[in-house]
C-alpha cells in the first residue's frame, strides 16, 4: 500500500494558510517547525481519517518567487463530506471552479475520469494561490 504521509505547501502568509486548511478541510493544528530548507517556522496540520490513516500538511513560509508551490493539491473525500465541502466553500465565499484553470467560470462541480474511474470534482484557491482539488468517485 502507497498513501500520501505528508505535504509541503509553500505559502507567504502560514496563519492564513492554516486558517483555510483548518476552517474549510477540517485539518488540525499539531505544532510548529523548523523548516530546513529555509530555516524559517512552519505549521505542521494533521487530520486523521476513521481508519485511523493520518495526513499531514507542513506549512512553509516562502519568498513569492517560490509561489505557487505546489500549483495543485487533490483530496479525495466521500460522497458526503463532499457534499458538505462544496457548501462550505460556497458559505465562505470561495470562486469554486469545475476546471483547474484560474481563468475558468465558477460554476457547479465538474466530472472526469482519471486512471479508469470517474469523479465529481471542484476547485478552489488557497491562500497562496494553490489550486486546491476536492474530488469523489463515482
Amino acid at each position: 500500500m502507497l498513501r500520501v504521509n505528508h505535504l509541503i505547501l509553500g505559502t507567504q502568509d502560514v496563519a492564513k494558510s492554516q486558517d483555510f486548511y483548518v476552517g474549510f478541510l477540517g485539518f488540525e493544528f499539531l505544532c510548529p517547525f523548523t523548516d530546513t530548507g529555509t530555516g524559517n517556522e512552519g505549521r505542521i496540520l494533521r487530520q486523521v481519517d476513521a481508519d485511523g490513516a493520518c495526513l499531514e500538511l507542513l506549512l512553509v513560509p516562502f519568498r513569492s518567487e517560490r509561489l505557487p508551490s505546489p500549483q495543485h493539491v487533490a483530496f479525495e473525500v466521500d460522497a458526503g463530506r463532499f457534499e458538505a465541502l462544496y457548501r462550505r466553500a460556497k458559505e465562505l465565499g470561495f470562486k469554486v471552479r469545475a476546471l483547474p484553470a484560474l481563468s475558468s467560470p465558477e460554476e457547479l462541480p465538474g466530472t472526469l475520469e482519471l486512471t479508469g474511474y470517474r469523479y465529481r470534482n471542484f476547485y478552489v484557491l488557497d491562500p497562496a494561490q494553490i489550486n486546491v482539488e476536492v474530488m469523489v468517485r463515482l
